[in-house]
């Protein structure tokens, strides 16, 4: 048909059974109502309404080879207007299209009833807010207000910046995603916020107790690994070079939580594991805080590595790698004590009563043994490289109760033994002595060396001579530690055919008689330090036999 037809109603309704079909402009003054009541066969389209029809093609006669478009729409709903004539007004929800979901008639049911099914992609090219009059909550993955049974993809690349401000996705509510969540940068968990405080989940974050149910090992298999929450190591790269990280983590905890208003925190842990083992690896471990454990701690478990000449298992601050600064001490001021590693005094208690403990320790200290391909030359339960204090003031009564130091074995000292007051020896005395022999016709100026090895043997002298000891100067700097009243015994021997002359040097006061006679006279003394001090150094020597 050539002709064009125009239909043009001014006042009154149109209504149709059929199909209308126009190759132009519909336009309507007032309400357009679409669809009544009717039987027919299934449709797999648009029972009352349908754009375009399934065959219909739209050429553009007008946009230049090569031209774009910004935007193109199949059916458009532009933004009406909404005036009223008394003054007020309030519409509490507009829209310009609203879509309600069918409702199930006489002899059929509906399986999902959706007020709006999309089948591609959608765009939203401005903000958009849905509400629901259901205002149900989302409790679970077929219930709520919005549903999708597909996957949602946004382009918009805006990042987060807030809990309230989510770039591409925002939501006023919870969220629940029933399987992985991959996050592409860093996620931000918690903001502030009130409510209940719970003893059995995170006021931020939280993973429930959950059941996860193997469904691959199989029977009698063993999985190797499995973790709940797993941190995989992260790599650090940088567009520049010799670019240097301090300190880098690959999970970082700031710090034990502070009290707020009206709160006080009798504990504050910035890591509390309420329960169970944990390993932490074969890593080194850096605590700047406290660490507290309520029950055993043990540390080290079988590793190879590198020799190392610090701690296998167990080290406090390696020597010029960590320094620890008093904040608190006043200039000048004194500290009765300092320790880097603090053992205090631990209660035994027992459920029953009239326990005994034969042996009690703090710490107790066991010997290394050699293993696979090892050979032990000295194996030491304790090596100390400085010098050991202890402060317990208790006496020994016994050699197996010895106050503040008892050993159950020997004890070798390779150098002085300074007593406060009586040593006690229940066994034989072995001494490490030296024989010092001189053999000289005139007399000798004896050195601290010779008198202090205990033991000298004089042969040749002439007739007339003298043996002088040494000054009290060069004996005190001769002896480590030297204190006044530090005692030690000499043994001369003069197997000369002529007595010998015996004198004190500079410092030095000579008691007894001096001559010590021939062939085998045997004279014994007694060195005792009466002062130390520099330029006043002085002894007394006894002779006793």
């Amino acid at each position: 048909m050539s002709q064009r037809l125009k239909l043009r109603f001014e006042a009154g309704s149109f209504s149709t059974p059929g199909t209308v079909t126009s190759k132009g402009s519909v336009a309507t003054i007032q309400r357009t109502l679409l669809g009544g009541s009717l039987s027919n066969a299934y449709l797999g389209l648009g029972t009352w309404l349908q754009c375009p029809a399934s065959n219909a093609i739209y050429t553009d006669i007008s946009t230049p080879t090569n031209g774009s478009q910004s935007d193109w729409f199949g059916c458009l709903f532009t933004s009406p207007t909404i005036s009223t004539t008394n003054t007020g007004v309030i519409y509490t929800n507009a829209s310009s299209v609203c879509i309600k979901p069918p409702i199930a008639g006489t002899n059929m049911s509906i399986t999902n009833s959706y007020a709006l099914q999309l089948q591609g992609n959608f765009l939203l090219n401005s903000s958009c807010t849905l509400i629901s009059q259901r205002a149900s909550n989302s409790s679970s993955a077929t219930a709520g207000a919005f549903q999708l049974s597909g996957g949602i993809g946004i382009s918009l690349t805006t990042d987060a910046t807030s809990s309230i401000s989510g770039g591409s996705f925002t939501t006023a509510g919870g969220m629940a995603i029933g399987k992985k969540l991959y996050v592409g940068t860093s996620g931000n968990f918690g903001t502030s916020y009130s409510g209940t405080p719970s003893t059995t989940s995170g006021a931020f974050l939280n993973i429930p107790s959950s059941t996860f149910t193997d469904s691959n090992t199989a029977n009698s298999g063993t999985v190797s690994q499995w973790a709940a929450g797993y941190y995989s190591q992260p790599t650090i790269a940088a567009s520049n070079t010799g670019v240097i990280y301090t300190n880098a983590a690959t999970l970082y905890l700031s710090n034990a939580p502070t009290a707020g208003s009206n709160v006080t925190i009798t504990n504050p842990y910035t890591l509390q594991v309420a329960a169970g083992n944990v390993n932490l690896g074969p890593g080194v471990i850096t605590i700047p805080g406290n660490l507290f454990t309520t029950k055993r701690t043990m540390i080290g478990q079988s590793y190879s590595a590198s020799f190392l000449g610090v701690g296998v298992w167990l080290q406090t601050p390696q020597s010029g790698s960590a320094t620890f600064t008093d904040t608190s001490t006043a200039s000048n001021g004194t500290q009765s004590s300092w320790s880097g590693a603090y053992f205090t005094a631990p209660q035994l208690a027992a459920s029953n009563s009239n326990v005994t403990y034969t042996t009690a320790s703090t710490v107790q200290i066991n010997s290394p043994f050699a293993g696979t391909n090892a050979t032990i030359t000295n194996a030491y339960a304790l090596l100390v490289n400085g010098n050991t204090s202890v402060t317990s003031t208790t006496d020994a009564t016994s050699s197996t109760n010895g106050g503040s130091v008892s050993t159950a074995g020997g004890m070798a000292i390779a150098k002085k033994l300074i007593t406060g007051s009586t040593a006690m020896i229940g066994g034989t005395i072995f001494e490490n002595r030296s024989v010092t022999a001189i053999s000289n016709s005139t007399g000798q100026t004896l050195t601290a060396s010779q008198i202090t090895g205990s033991y000298i043997v004089r042969s040749g002298a002439n007739s007339g001579q003298t043996d002088t000891f040494p000054t009290a100067a060069l004996l005190v700097a001769s002896i480590t530690n030297c204190q006044v009243g530090t005692t030690f015994t000499l043994h001369y021997l003069n197997t000369s055919s002529n007595s010998i002359t015996m004198a004190a040097g500079s410092g030095g006061t000579y008691y007894g008689s001096t001559t010590v006679s021939s062939t085998t006279g045997l004279a014994v003394y007694t060195f005792i330090i009466r002062n130390v001090t520099a330029s006043s150094e002085a002894y007394d020597v006894l002779r006793t036999t």
